[in-house]
């Protein structure tokens, strides 16, 4: 219960509400030629994929990177930082994390391209 408690605060922070998906959105939307339909669909067809642990973790890197690239962090390192500080702050290892997450982002790209 402990290591949860600051996710929630990273959520709570990132996100309210049905919003709660909207970063995952939002990062779909970041790449060029899609729309907010796909991205919506996207986002839960990614869900339904990989559970909603992952989607709520893939969500919270999400907002940290999202908010790196617009602070003008080159994309890579953008995520990075975003999986270290959500290690961190989730006491998970960065190592697992990084892999679950970019599986993710996979799933993410498949997802983005079914929902065309």
């Amino acid at each position: 219960m402990l290591k949860r408690f600051p996710f929630i605060l990273v959520l709570a922070m990132a996100t309210s509400g049905p919003a709660a998906a909207a970063d995952t959105t939002a990062m779909c939307l970041d790449q060029t030629g899609t729309d907010d339909a796909q991205c919506q669909c996207a986002t839960q067809a990614l869900a339904e994929e990989i559970g909603e642990e992952d989607a709520d973790m893939y969500n919270a890197v999400g907002v940290l990177y999202l908010d790196g690239k617009a602070n003008g962090q080159e994309e890579e390192a953008a995520w990075d930082a975003a999986i270290e500080t959500v290690a961190g702050q989730n006491d998970t290892d960065q190592a697992e994390l990084l892999e679950r997450m970019n599986s993710a982002r996979e799933a993410h790209g498949e997802a983005i391209e079914s929902c065309e």
